[in-house]
């Protein structure tokens, strides 16, 4: 009997001619320390309130007010409603994108990455965030002609 050898979750196969990979830091450090100062710049970002504009007429509740807190010592935030539900976003290599956690209620419904859109000024500012059903949660400022939040 002939049978396949499948490396097992998380070996990685050999490619002729090369030798294994070794454990350790990544070969450019430059990289990495540029994809983890990217990283710290987007949880400074995006922690804040916000609010979901979509239901002010009707259907408002608090699963449409949130805060978005930094988890310290960690690459995550946590996305905090006033109706008292909490779930956990980590930053991604993609500026503006965070993985959402499997606590989330939506995350079986494929909420999976929230995406946060930035003003294109110098500044980069955090506009609004696209929440489960890629609802817009705007984030909540004082500056003038900006809607602030209630």
């Amino acid at each position: 009997l002939n049978r396949a050898v499948v490396p097992s979750v998380g070996a990685q196969a050999p490619v002729m001619g090369s030798s294994p990979r070794k454990a350790g830091p990544p070969e450019d450090l430059e990289e990495h320390r540029r994809i983890v100062e990217q990283t710290e710049r987007d949880i400074d970002r995006v922690v804040g309130e916000y609010e979901c504009h979509l239901y002010d007429k009707q259907g408002k509740n608090d699963w449409h007010y949130v805060t978005i807190t930094r988890v310290k010592g960690t690459n995550s935030c946590h996305w905090n409603n006033r109706a008292g539900r909490t779930w956990t976003l980590t930053a991604t290599t993609k500026p503006g994108r965070f993985y959402v956690g499997r606590d989330c209620p939506y995350f079986e419904n494929g909420h999976a990455v929230a995406k946060f859109e930035f003003s294109l000024d110098d500044d980069l500012e955090v506009l609004r965030v696209l929440g489960p059903s890629g609802e817009p949660y705007d984030r909540c400022v004082d500056k003038p002609l900006v809607k602030a939040c209630r």
